[in-house]
């Protein structure tokens, strides 16, 4: 299974949620899942932004190594889950993906707002994911 998460840049929200999503499969001993992110407007090759870095190392997670990209045809193609940061994003792909294979967490950008954005997003980010690991799709429950 390819889980890919989605949002705007693929600089903060994206990169944070597949970065702590890795991390959580990884402690639950969850195989089989693989995991990506993508950027509906991304540059290639840009990092994250420091503060999400600082933000997903808050949690023991380190994404520095982390470097941008859109979204292309073969993670349209290939991915089996789309986790969205907001519903515009899960809008923007629905004409390319089944809308059972759409997921939306509705987390804010915290882009340019500050590290408390940041450490919000990140908290907000780890919350949402553990309900997205108890969905019977993971077979974790």
């Amino acid at each position: 299974m390819l889980v890919v998460f989605v949002c705007t840049g693929n600089t903060c929200r994206s990169p944070m949620a597949e970065g702590f999503f890795r991390d959580m499969l990884r402690k639950r001993e969850i195989g089989g899942v693989e995991c990506t992110s993508a950027g509906l407007c991304g540059c290639v090759g840009e990092p994250a932004t420091d503060e999400a870095v600082r933000a997903a190392r808050a949690y023991g997670v380190d994404i520095s190594a982390h470097r941008s990209r859109p979204i292309s045809r073969y993670l349209l193609e290939e991915g089996d889950l789309f986790v969205c940061m907001t519903r515009s994003h899960a809008d923007a792909l629905a004409p390319h993906v089944s809308a059972d294979k759409l997921r939306v967490l509705n987390v804010p950008d915290p882009y340019g707002r500050g590290e408390e954005a940041y450490a919000e997003c990140a908290a907000d980010l780890r919350g949402k994911l553990l309900q997205l690991l108890g969905e019977d799709v993971f077979l974790c429950k």
